[in-house]
C-alpha cells in the first residue's frame, strides 16, 4: 500500500517578536520567522481540497509563543 508524504514550507514566528516589531512599524504586515519545512504521511491519496484545509489550519494554528505564517503545500510524495 503507497503511503503520501506532504511538505509544507511556512514560517515559525516568535510573538513577542512579531509584536515588538508591529509596534516599531517595521513589518509592513508581514511576519518575522524562521523559514521551515514540514512533512505529514497519510495513506490515503490527499486531494485538492484536502491540501487546502490543511493549509488553513496550519495558518491558524498558534499557541503562547508561536504561530505559523505563509503556509504552503510545496510537494506530495508517493512512498512506496
Amino acid at each position: 500500500m503507497a503511503k503520501y508524504k506532504m511538505i509544507f514550507d511556512l514560517l515559525i514566528c516568535d510573538k513577542k517578536i512579531n509584536r515588538m516589531m508591529r509596534e516599531a512599524d517595521l513589518l509592513g504586515g508581514g511576519n518575522v520567522g524562521t523559514q521551515t519545512t514540514l512533512s505529514l504521511e497519510t495513506s490515503t491519496e490527499p486531494t485538492k481540497e484536502y491540501i487546502e484545509k490543511m493549509e488553513q489550519y496550519l495558518e491558524s494554528y498558534e499557541d503562547d509563543a508561536r504561530l505559523f505564517s505563509g503556509v504552503k503545500c510545496a510537494s506530495i510524495e508517493t512512498i512506496l
